[in-house]
């Protein structure tokens, strides 16, 4: 019975290290030296870059002469890496002590999916039993129309000027997510419609020009969407506080007019209220010096409250206008945003896989004995 190691979850994220059942290839292991030199082979390609598909590997070893089974390649190969049950990197083969999660230059080893269109799948029907095999440099580099009707690529392996120039932009994403990795979902899509545009472009077989030409206007679409998007995206921290600021200025200009013309209404009612106290000063001679000040305090105390509290209530009124109105500005300027129905966006978990197991067999049950022959 085949070990399985224990999974782990996305949000741990642990370091996979070396199983303590399967040790790095070491060429005194094998007496046979063709395993020698193919395990030593393996184990040199993660030294030249740490994320890896199956089908470059085969294609690597078949370019130096060295051809082996599917049981054996996959004993060298968890020897020096180890794979993802899911996420951005599935089934791809990660050097050992390398996290992809951890790092936003693996990015550009994420995984790419292609999906032969429904016109165009009768091709790939008929291509079922061709026993040619495509060359996986040929299929990176858009020369030839796959076989099978889904096929998983890697991003960095694709000859896409549009697709590598995309890939290497810094990445806005601070974590890696489960379900896109270090894109957007919106950049990812649009990377999908590329990669169709390229494989419609060279298929085979004529008459199937619409198709071509209804992928090419979608993708085109989906970069204008893309790019407004992200441009809106960064412009609106600048644009609201602009929007803040003036709201902040206006307020401001209203209050300072409102107090202006406060002052000066009770500026006149101070003058008759000074022009009554002369009036009262003449009727009564008995009035002293000390008096009079008193009154005159009085009367200017009644007064600058008077004045205080106008300013304070038509403060209020303007303040709690100009605060509504800058509220609902930024309401109105924010999407709306609605709870995700299938769940999609919810952390996924990640399943590490270190040792030989049963779901080593379910991801090559495609490629049948290639490597066999």
């Amino acid at each position: 019975m085949r070990d399985e190691s224990s999974g782990d979850s996305f949000s741990s994220r642990r370091s996979p290290t070396t199983s303590r059942s399967v040790q790095p290839s070491d060429p005194s292991q094998f007496r046979d030296p063709f395993r020698s030199v193919t395990a030593n082979s393996v184990s040199a390609l993660f030294d030249e870059r740490p994320v890896w598909t199956r089908d470059s590997i085969v294609q690597r070893l078949l370019d130096k002469g060295l051809k082996c089974t599917h049981h054996m390649l996959n004993r060298f190969l968890l020897r020096s890496a180890y794979y993802f049950s899911g996420g951005p990197f599935l089934r791809f083969w990660i050097k050992r002590g390398y996290d992809p999660r951890k790092d936003p230059e693996s990015r550009v080893y994420q995984r790419m999916e292609f999906r032969v269109p429904p016109e165009l799948r009768g091709y790939c029907d008929a291509n079922a039993s061709n026993k040619s095999k495509r060359s996986w440099e040929d299929i990176c580099a858009f020369k030839v129309f796959p076989f099978k009707c889904q096929t998983f690529l890697q991003l960095f392996e694709l000859e896409d000027e549009y697709i590598q120039r995309e890939i290497r932009k810094p990445p806005k994403q601070t974590t890696c997510n489960y379900k896109t990795g270090w894109f957007s979902e919106a950049l990812l899509d649009n990377l999908r419609l590329r990669v169709a545009v390229r494989f419609v472009s060279v298929f085979p077989e004529p008459g199937f020009e619409d198709v071509f030409k209804s992928i090419q206007d979608e993708f085109e679409r989906s970069e204008k969407t893309r790019i407004q998007k992200d441009s809106l995206t960064s412009c609106k921290p600048d644009h609201l506080e602009k929007i803040k600021g003036g709201e902040d200025t206006k307020k401001n200009k209203n209050t300072n007019k409102e107090k202006e013309v406060s002052a000066d209404e009770d500026a006149e009612d101070v003058d008759e209220e000074y022009e009554e106290l002369d009036v009262a000063v003449d009727d009564d001679d008995e009035i002293s010096l000390s008096s009079h000040g008193c009154i005159l305090q009085i009367i200017n105390f009644a007064n600058t409250s008077r004045l205080l509290n106008d300013l304070y209530i038509r403060d209020g009124e303007m303040e709690n206008n100009n605060s509504r109105t800058y509220l609902q500005g930024l309401f109105d300027r924010f999407p709306s945003s609605k709870p995700a129905l299938d769940g999609t966006d919810s952390d996924g978990e990640y399943q590490i896989y270190e040792q030989e197991s049963n779901a080593l067999d379910d991801d090559d049950e495609d490629d049948g004995d290639d490597d066999d022959e």
